[in-house]
């Protein structure tokens, strides 16, 4: 998964040809190719969860994701043996310049297959540093339950869906001085 993701970016930082080749980086290209980017190809996303969801940043810098109503026993494809998913929506900033320095934000919805229909949904993360390049992500997270524990989860490497919803690369706004 790593090098299909470097190979993406790599590919990315190359269609940026108004710089030279050495100055070109993620925050400076456009990272479009990221989107929609499956971490694991043996279960697609797209395969488990066929509701589109959308992510967008607004004027505050906060990234809203808005998944839409959506019947589990049609929308979705469960794990082998389960019949209960959560969905994690997750927000990872970096600005490239600080290794150490990062932003996250993240939160988790619950699926039952036995419910009709779940309602839309709407997640705003916390403001954001600016000048960050943002990746929207979602992931299923199976699981069964016992009278013992809480939650069996039974993703693996066969069965761990996730993907790049959006990038949004947000520029620095201008200072201004008085």
């Amino acid at each position: 998964m790593y090098s299909r993701l470097a190979g993406q970016v790599y590919k990315a930082i190359q269609l940026n040809t108004a710089l030279p080749k050495g100055m070109r980086t993620p925050v400076n290209s456009t990272m479009d190719l990221l989107t929609g980017f499956e971490f694991n190809t043996y279960s697609p996303f797209t395969k488990y969860f066929a509701p589109e969801i959308a992510a967008l940043l607004n004027d505050q810098n906060q990234v809203v994701v808005t998944v839409p109503a959506f019947n589990p026993k049609t929308a979705m494809r469960f794990a082998k043996g389960t019949e209960k998913a959560e969905l994690l929506l997750y927000v990872l900033g970096t600005n490239f310049e600080d290794n150490t320095k990062y932003t996250e934000a993240f939160t988790r919805l619950p699926i039952e297959k036995k419910e009709e229909t779940l309602t839309e949904t709407v997640w705003t993360s916390p403001v954001l540093p600016e000048g960050q390049l943002l990746l929207v992500c979602a992931k299923l997270f199976f699981y069964t339950t016992t009278k013992f524990t809480e939650k069996n989860y039974v993703n693996n490497k066969e069965c761990s869906p996730a993907k790049v919803i959006a990038v949004k690369i947000e520029k620095r706004k201008p200072v201004t001085t008085r």
